[in-house]
């Protein structure tokens, strides 16, 4: 499968993403992506329980790729690579402090373990994924950078009848000398806790979260979910159970094809920290 997207906004934000699935028999598996961003955004710094004002200002440009090679070792297991690519560029950001970030780009690769089955990849019913990962990264041009980042993601998947009920568990660590902030795992966004409705609103060097989603068809291809999240974003790699961010809410599908279960989503939440988020987005959250 080869997915597109382009998403724009009044305030001149340009979004180009194009995705690829390709399965080759039961032995290989390869994921790419390549995107480009342009945006007016805000920078609040590193995630701080007390809040981090209003933020920042300012205009960045992203350039970035990925590509995963996986091949079967055994039944569902699947070991392989992960290489990816980040390029970038900030005005109004760094201009006076650590102007050497403005400007860059990075490479990370890494060995990935995949257990999978699923028995659908856009929508699944039933089955159990989990996948782990170690990625090297190194920033050129940019200050001398070298860090890992750890990523551990569990999905659960349950058939209901005509209804299904998807459960995740993530953990991300990114660990360095020093790990550039735009590097740092986080918690919102599209695919994270969806009450967060800025990506770059909660951020850190480790975030971990557990939600459920219960997915229920009405009428001819229309669909809707309902959700509920929780999560975390801190310093250490472990949670902090007294500092936890909490997320809910809901959702509109529409399936693109009339026999292949491909959604447009639209979500709709709020968290326990006042903020809230509404995505319109291709494919399910997870």
């Amino acid at each position: 499968s080869l997915l597109g997207t382009v998403q724009f906004s009044t305030n001149g934000m340009l979004e180009l993403r194009s995705e690829l699935d390709w399965y080759q028999g039961v032995k290989w598996q390869i994921q790419a992506a390549l995107g480009y961003q342009r945006v007016s955004d805000r920078f609040w710094g590193t995630y701080n329980t007390d809040g981090n004002g209003d933020g920042v200002s300012y205009i960045s440009r992203r350039t970035s790729g990925s590509m995963r090679f996986m091949r079967q070792l055994s039944g569902k297991f699947y070991g392989g690579l992960l290489s990816r690519f980040d390029g970038f560029s900030y005005s109004g950001l760094f201009d006076d402090v650590h102007s050497d970030l403005a400007n860059g780009y990075s490479i990370g690769s890494g060995p990935v373990l995949l257990f999978d089955s699923r028995n659908h990849v856009f929508y699944p019913q039933r089955g159990f994924f989990f996948t782990a990962q170690l990625t090297r990264f190194g920033m050129v041009s940019a200050g001398d950078f070298q860090f890992n980042t750890y990523l551990v993601d569990a999905r659960r998947y349950f058939s209901l009848g005509v209804n299904v009920l998807a459960m995740q568990a993530l953990w991300m660590y990114a660990d360095g000398r020093e790990v550039p902030i735009y590097m740092m795992p986080t918690l919102g966004g599209k695919n994270g806790l969806r009450g967060i409705g800025h990506s770059q609103r909660v951020v850190h060097n480790s975030i971990s979260f557990f939600r459920g989603e219960l997915r229920m068809p009405f009428w001819w291809r229309f669909g809707c979910v309902f959700f509920g999240e929780v999560g975390y974003a801190g310093v250490n790699p472990s949670p902090n159970l007294n500092h936890l961010i909490g997320s809910y809410g809901g959702g509109l599908r529409f399936r693109i094809l009339p026999h292949e279960p491909l959604h447009i989503r639209f979500d709709a939440a709020v968290s326990t920290i006042g903020t809230s988020g509404f995505f319109i987005s291709l494919k399910e959250a997870f």
